[in-house]
């Protein structure tokens, strides 16, 4: 007789009109007759399951619903189902075994041979982001490799954070992990899910001081129109404008220090720090011109004489004196375009120039004076007098005397 097969058992051998020990070689004779009986007899094959896990849990069942261990006997036929849980932080895959087959991510097989049942597991993957202006974010994982934003980054990983603000700015920050958010955090000892980072700025403030004199002012404004106070907030790259002024008279020199720098009679500045506006007011300087022609000009400031081409200074009290120089009577005394009477005193406001110009004696409008020297005692019958040096100059319509 031929040896018959059956998934799952092993032939034992034939029992029947043989006798009633299996025998696995029946031979019938030729010729033979009569009726024979003879049956199959089969032993089940015994499968094993093996499990291998990696940072899991599996959980195999049989079809009576009893967990079946790593080791424990199966049996041909019967419906196993898998099931695979990663521990936190972990990604899983496996590979199931069934006699000669495998199945990727099984979680029903029913049983062809031996099962065996093999997990992988990989760290879980997640997204960094990186949201910021005006500061620069460096971000690195315990490799020491920088990541950008849109980089991936696992569970379990380490992270260090550097947040630098722009010249001008301060930042800060905060850092979601998963479900938690920390305040200007400088790591991530543990990642635990996507990591979020974003970076809020503002404008540094500094502090803007002033100082002036007696005679001195200063108005600063801010590049919003608003007036800024002496020891007023003031915000990195504003347009600061300056205006100062000097009471009548005076000159005036500032310094400003923006910063670490220093200028001076500026009238705007950005902001670059910092800020302290110097005023300084100084009587304002002018000069002193004299002109004379046959004069003698005196001219005196608190007893100090002064002369042609001296520098004098707003609001200098200047006594102005003209005389004719010998045998010459002052004609004229010009101070700045206007008659001025000598002896008078002159308030400086300006530049000022004084013209003096003398005639000889008798020459141009007769004073009382001269016409008493010429002992004419009727002196509303002459407006004028003109001296020739020789008689025969004088014209014959002209009386003359040889005197």
């Amino acid at each position: 007789l031929n040896n018959p097969t059956k998934a799952g058992d092993t032939f034992r051998g034939w029992t029947g009109s043989n006798g009633s020990t299996p025998q696995t070689t029946v031979v019938i004779a030729k010729g033979s007759t009569g009726d024979r009986t003879y049956n199959a007899k089969w032993s089940a094959i015994t499968f094993y399951l093996e499990i291998t896990n990696s940072n899991s849990t599996t959980i195999v069942k049989n079809g009576a619903g009893v967990t079946v261990s790593d080791g424990e006997p199966i049996s041909y036929g019967d419906t196993l189902t898998i099931t695979v849980t990663a521990i936190t932080g972990y990604d899983v895959s496996w590979v199931v075994g069934n006699g000669s087959t495998s199945t990727n991510n099984a979680t029903s097989i029913s049983v062809a041979g031996d099962v065996s049942v093999t997990v992988t597991s990989t760290p879980k993957s997640y997204l960094l982001s990186i949201n910021s202006s005006n500061a620069t974010v460096t971000v690195k994982n315990s490799s020491g490799t920088v990541l950008d934003s849109g980089s991936t980054v696992h569970h379990f990983d380490t992270l260090t954070i550097a947040v630098t603000a722009n010249t001008g700015y301060n930042a800060s920050w905060t850092v979601k992990n998963g479900a938690t958010t920390t305040s200007n955090a400088t790591s991530v000892p543990s990642v635990t899910g996507n990591v979020v980072i974003n970076v809020t700025s503002t404008l540094q403030t500094y502090k803007l001081t002033y100082k002036t004199d007696s005679n001195s002012s200063v108005t600063i404004t801010n590049g919003a129109g608003n007036t800024v106070s002496n020891n007023g907030s003031i915000s990195y790259n504003d347009t600061l404008s300056i205006e100062v002024k000097g009471s009548q008279g005076y000159g005036l020199i500032w310094t400003v220090k923006n910063g670490s720098t220093s200028v001076h009679n500026v009238t705007s500045i950005v902001v670059k720090g910092g800020v302290n506006v110097s005023v300084e007011s100084i009587l304002a300087t002018f000069d002193l011109v004299i002109n004379s022609v046959n004069s003698t000009v005196t001219v005196q400031r608190d007893g100090e004489t002064l002369e042609n081409g001296d520098t004098i200074y707003y609001n200098d009290n200047l006594t102005i004196t003209a005389v004719g120089e010998e045998d010459y009577e002052l004609y004229s005394l010009i101070v700045n375009g206007e008659a001025f009477t000598s002896g008078d005193v002159y308030i400086v406001t300006g530049n000022v120039t004084i013209s003096a110009t003398s005639t000889l004696l008798g020459q141009g409008t007769l004073s009382t004076s001269y016409l008493d020297k010429l002992g004419i005692t009727d002196k509303s019958t002459v407006s004028t007098i003109t001296f020739y040096d020789n008689l025969s100059d004088v014209p014959s319509s002209v009386s003359s005397t040889t005197e």
